[in-house]
């Protein structure tokens, strides 16, 4: 969803344009990038939140149930700042799922470690789990009660006997982002040709948390994390919070 380029801001919400309200409660004053600047505005219990780069030529209007903006869309850059100002580092669980591997000899665990702590990301939760529904479930609730804003999952996605991660997981998902795993079977093509097509990775929102289902393949968890979590993870989870 594209806000605007002016944005207004009281003690509890932010307005977006279109009779559109977000959902978060923002700080007021609190964590706003410098390329923002403090207006005041007709209503004096608001504050007119606008980009440097915006003209400063903007209507404001009152419909009688909300204070809204007649402005023109924010950019994506511009969208990912305030999301990144907003959420600086996510609260993140890793479970692997497979019948043959341990803590020690998880590869794959181990590489989405690295590149979300690298990332600046914390890891609260990890476990390796065999590839069972009830399982699979149980740990991805225990997770998301325990305050994982993002959840990866490695391992199972494929269409073998034994891979039951994207039944288990696409049974709990209360939104999808099919555009995941289409993006990334596109990118897995250009690597393996296509043998891409057996991966069911996939993504979606379980309560408040982010859910990537990944392979068990450590280049294909490095594609996954490189291309498409860790660049857009701050933003993904400011979307889900705001």
């Amino acid at each position: 969803m594209h806000g605007a380029a002016y944005v207004c801001v009281t003690r509890e919400r932010i307005f977006f344009r279109e009779r559109r309200v977000s959902a978060v409660t923002y700080p007021f004053c609190i964590g706003v990038p410098p390329e923002w600047a403090y207006q005041r505005c007709a209503f004096p219990h608001l504050l007119l939140l606008r980009h440097r780069t915006t003209p400063k030529s903007v209507k404001w209007y009152n419909d009688g149930s909300l204070s809204r903006i007649n402005a023109t869309p924010m950019s994506h850059t511009v969208h990912e700042q305030i999301a990144r100002s907003t959420v600086p580092s996510v609260t993140c669980g890793i479970i692997t799922i497979s019948d043959t591997r341990t803590p020690e000899t998880d590869t794959g665990g181990a590489l989405i470690r690295t590149m979300l702590e690298g990332a600046g990301h914390q890891v609260a939760r990890y476990v390796v789990v065999k590839d069972e529904p009830t399982q699979i479930v149980a740990y991805v609730r225990e997770f998301a009660d325990a305050g994982c804003q993002v959840i990866i999952t490695s391992g199972g996605t494929g269409i073998a006997k034994r891979d039951s991660t994207f039944e288990a997981i696409d049974a709990l998902l209360e939104k999808r982002m099919p555009g995941f795993g289409e993006i990334f079977r596109v990118l897995s093509y250009q690597d393996i040709g296509p043998a891409a097509m057996l991966s069911r990775a996939t993504a979606g929102l379980f309560q408040r948390s982010l859910i990537f289902c990944l392979p068990g393949s450590p280049a294909a968890v490095r594609l996954a994390m490189e291309k498409l979590i860790v660049p857009e993870l701050a933003h993904l989870v400011w979307e889900t919070i705001r």
